[in-house]
């Protein structure tokens, strides 16, 4: 997920950076991630948080995120990663 696809980064001329996430095609469930750009150390901490408690990208993909943010970067690979 190309940061330059966000709105915010756009806002904040921080479209240099991207985001990966890497799932297990059978369970659903992140096994890895990988993030550079503006506030990645920050971002990261969603997937984190995400395999550490099992969830699957179909669960992620239902949570809602604030509007304008870069946290929409994380949003918007989940659902990608969920289709």
């Amino acid at each position: 997920m190309p940061f330059g696809s966000n709105g915010k980064a756009h806002c904040e001329s921080a479209i240099d950076g991207a985001f990966s996430l890497f799932t297990d095609e059978y369970t659903g469930r992140i096994v890895g991630a990988e993030m550079i750009g503006l506030h990645a150390t920050e971002l990261i901490s969603y997937v984190s948080l995400a395999m550490e408690c099992g969830a699957t990208v179909e669960q992620l993909a239902n949570i809602i995120f604030p509007h304008p943010t870069l946290s929409e970067i994380v949003a918007d690979a989940f659902s990608l990663a969920n289709s």
